[in-house]
Formats: structure tokens, sequence, C-alpha cells
């Protein structure tokens, strides 16, 4: 079983000494986006969060190859690795909320994803911002790999839109032969027409 974590080690293991002169640094430098990535741990010191928030490319991944959200706490379909446990048990302590495992819809589950969220913006309780914790599999697929796996199935799934669309649009012109003044008054265009609108 192979395991990935997306922790800064240097980060992830430096002493409380170094965190405060960290954060002091930041102050002094005007690090607001480092700054949001500072909480308190259990007992109450400061800590920098270690993890890699997820880009627009892995979320989408996430979406089409592992579309299937578990709260970590339910997490059945496998035992998840000590070293997993670990990553968790610190994301924890440092607040990292609603942390999940992304899987596949069936049985038959590769490369699991565990992501966790944060609110970063005080001023926007409602946002949050995900980030990677860890991953594991046999093989531990790449993501380059992962992304043309979920750029097919997008591609599978736009076709699938398009045919249904084509298929009304097959109908609405039939149809339009025997529209009359008062049904088209009172139906006026399609809404599915209406980004076409000039």
């Amino acid at each position: 079983m192979r395991v990935e974590t997306y922790e800064c080690q240097e980060t992830a293991a430096e002493p409380i000494e170094a965190t405060e002169e960290a954060i002091a640094l930041m102050d002094e430098l005007g690090l607001e986006g480092q700054q949001k990535l500072v909480s308190v741990d259990e007992n109450k010191q400061p800590r920098r969060c270690p993890y890699s928030e997820a880009t627009e490319e892995q979320m989408f991944i996430m979406n089409y190859v592992v579309p299937k959200i578990v709260k970590i706490e339910s997490y059945n379909s496998g035992p998840i690795p000590l070293r997993v446990l670990q990553v968790v048990s610190r994301a924890k302590s440092i607040g990292m909320e609603d942390i999940v495992v992304r899987c596949k819809n069936t049985q038959q589950v590769d490369d699991p994803i565990v992501t966790g969220t944060m609110h970063l913006d005080p001023d926007s309780a409602w946002m949050t911002t995900t980030f990677l914790l860890a991953r594991w599999g046999e093989e531990l697929t790449s993501w380059t790999k992962l992304g043309q796996i979920a750029l097919a199935g997008y591609k599978v799934q736009f076709k699938q839109k398009l045919a249904k669309i084509k298929q009304v649009i097959i109908v609405d012109e039939a149809a339009l032969a025997h529209v009359d003044l008062p049904s088209a008054s009172k139906a006026g265009m399609p809404a599915y027409y209406a980004k076409f609108d000039d």
C-alpha cells in the first residue's frame, strides 16, 4: 500500500519556537495570505497549516474520478493506513474541518483521497478553502493520468447532455408547425434558448 501526503514537511515538523518566529516574520513582512494559514491547536499554541490547497484542476479531477464523498468518521470501505490517520489527526489539531474521503461509487475503491476545509476569510464565514491531505492505494495513479480519466468522463457526460438537448430541439421543431398565435403568445421562447439571445 502506497501513501501520498500533501504536507510541507518542514512546516508540519517545526517546533513552536520556529512557528512563532515564522508568524513574527509574516507580521513584519505583511504577509496577509500566510497569516490566514495560522490557527491555534488544542493546546492554544499557534500552528501553521502545512497542507496544499486543492487546485481547480484537482477539484475537477476529484469530482469525476472519486465523486463519492464520505465523512472520515463514517468511511468503512477499507482500512485507512496509519500514515493517513496521522495526517488527519494533525489536520484536526490545527482546525481543519469537514474532513472527508473521496472515493469511487463502486465497491472497488482505488486511490481514495482525503480532503479537509478551512475558513480563511473571517469576513466570509460561509466560504471555505479545500486542502488536499493524503491519498492511498496499491499503485497511486498519477495526477496526470487521473486528469485524463476525468476529462474523458467529462466529455462523455457533455455529449450525453448535448444528445438530450438535440432531442428536445427535434421535438420542439416538429411541434412548431402546430403552434398558433395564442399558444405562442403564452409560451414565449423556451428557456434553454435564452443563452443564444442577441
